[in-house]
């Protein structure tokens, strides 16, 4: 019998061709194993549509609700931040309109698409023992104290935490030499996205375990790659840069690949 295996990918930011390869690389089962995505599906490279047509085949799947993911929701579903005035100029700001390009605007968007992005969530826990969220967590919510109480219940941390804050790659990173940092003492381990490596280090561009949390943003969005591990043997598998397939957009970078391997 073919046990399931268990993958987490990065951010994906619309780079399908590097999502693509991977599964192919890993011989992804799209009936039998189990894909976590950390978030941020859209924004960046120009196939937001197809990615979601990719992820939407994959039978057993959690796909957690990124910062970008979240700007796109708001503007398909007419919504009001309660944070930002002007969401939707934040959104087209930080690569939206590749998003309306690919996915449609909110008269032509795919109801299977708009189900897709309503179906993400904030955080997700495996095993009671692995936690996946986007960007950050505060301590807290990881964080029994000594009377076994949790300081604050996972379900009653702002969202804002979840889907932008960027404390916990930060300390993690600080403390990268520190053989005894744990983040909290209620997981065994946290898989977050959100904050590339590269920028915490620019020599880095694969994903980074310090204590019991792994980074899984390796910039494909902008000048890295798409990674993707398996969670129980902790295989990594990366993309080419993604900007290599996409040679003449921009993602999220200001001059294209081909623009900038011409210059002077």
């Amino acid at each position: 019998i073919l046990i399931m295996r268990r993958f987490v990918v990065g951010d994906i930011h619309g780079g399908y061709l590097a999502l693509h390869d991977l599964l192919e690389t890993v011989k992804f089962d799209f009936e039998k194993d189990l894909l976590i995505c950390l978030g941020d599906l859209v924004d960046g490279w120009s196939q937001s549509k197809e990615v979601f047509d990719l992820l939407l085949r994959v039978k057993n799947k959690v796909i957690l609700r990124g910062n970008h993911d979240e700007m796109a929701l708001y503007y398909y579903t007419q919504q009001t931040h309660p944070r930002y005035e002007d969401y939707y100029s934040i959104w087209l700001g930080n690569g939206g309109q590749s998003t309306l390009d690919s996915l449609g605007d909110i008269n032509t968007i795919n109801t299977a698409h708009l189900h897709l992005l309503q179906n993400t969530v904030e955080y997700y826990i495996l095993d009671n023992s692995l936690l996946f969220v986007h960007a950050s967590i505060p301590e807290a919510a990881v964080k029994k104290g000594i009377n076994g109480y949790i300081l604050l219940p996972i379900d009653k941390v702002d969202s804002h935490d979840l889907l932008w804050e960027r404390t916990l790659p930060k300390e993690a990173f600080i403390n990268k030499n520190n053989p005894h940092f744990k983040w909290g003492n209620l997981y065994n381990h946290i898989y977050i996205g959100h904050t590339s490596v590269q920028k915490l280090d620019e020599t880095k561009n694969s994903p980074l375990t310090i204590g019991n949390v792994t980074l899984m943003d390796t910039g494909a969005g902008k000048m890295g790659t798409l990674s993707i591990m398996n969670i129980d043997t902790n295989e990594v598998f990366q993309s080419k840069e993604v900007r290599t397939y996409y040679p003449y957009e921009k993602g999220r970078n200001n001059l294209s690949y081909m623009e900038a391997i011409n210059l002077p």
